[in-house]
């Protein structure tokens, strides 16, 4: 599964990142509600568009990269032949998937 983490900008406090959690891990903006409510970290309430929401890499492409390291223990070739497989692998699903959110 592609794991991706969606945020909106804070319009009040010099744009910080305010990640949002949805249960249904949406594919587009077009599975947002046109526009909702957020409040940042620090209090500022404000109203955003499901245009404003972006989506970054979530943990895969780290996950596969850790998973060759725990490899490596056991057999140095295989680790580090995991690492750079699980990494590319989950990465670029990942890049390819977060396009497709913010194109969309």
């Amino acid at each position: 599964m592609v794991n991706m983490r969606y945020f909106v900008y804070c319009k009040v406090h010099s744009g910080e990142k305010i990640y949002i959690n949805f249960q249904n891990q949406p594919k587009t903006r077009s599975e947002i509600p046109y526009s909702f409510s957020l409040k940042c970290p620090k209090g500022s309430m404000s109203a955003y568009s499901n245009r404003e929401v972006q989506a970054e890499i979530g943990g895969t492409a780290i996950a596969g990269a850790l998973l060759g390291a725990l490899l490596f223990v056991v057999d140095p070739v295989l680790g580090l032949l995991g690492a750079i497989t699980g990494g590319a692998i989950g990465g670029s699903a990942e890049k390819q998937a977060v396009n497709n959110f913010n194109n969309s």
